[in-house]
């Protein structure tokens, strides 16, 4: 499995680093063709944990793992996540953030208070010396978003 660390980000960087995380996980794993699902669920939920937080200056960490069946991505908020939850929970879409994340994600789960984890069956492609390792992404790199 291979993960990829987003700490601390905040609601002007969470954006910008996720999606060049993205655009390097599409790349490098053969999953052009799902760039715009994970990108757009991704996105949904980021502004969603963002808008239902209490907090002024909300903070997120984002962990991309990949493996050969799945992309899951994890979200452990610095804030409250109930409402998420249970809007979740019930299969019900108060705003179309959370209509786009129940369509595009394969699950949407809760492992711990405040941690979401989405879950995208597309099937990365490895190479065979790749499998087993771990890399760290840093909030503060630049990507190439355009």
């Amino acid at each position: 499995m291979i993960t990829i660390e987003l700490p601390r980000l905040n609601a002007e960087t969470a954006l910008t680093a996720a999606t060049g995380a993205i655009e390097n996980i599409c790349d490098e794993y053969s999953l052009n063709d799902h760039f715009g699902t994970l990108s757009l669920a991704v996105t949904e939920m980021l502004q969603s944990i963002f808008a239902y937080a209490q907090d002024t200056a909300p903070e997120v960490d984002i962990n991309f793992q990949i493996d050969k069946k799945d992309v899951a991505v994890e979200f452990h908020c610095y804030c409250d996540t109930a409402q998420i939850k249970c809007e979740v929970e019930k299969g019900e879409a108060s705003c179309d953030e959370m209509y786009t994340m129940l369509r595009l994600a394969d699950s949407i789960t809760f492992p711990a208070d405040n941690d979401i984890r989405m879950e995208f069956a597309v099937q990365p492609h490895f190479a065979a010396t790749n499998i087993e390792h771990t890399s760290r992404v840093r909030a503060e790199q630049t990507y190439n978003v355009l």
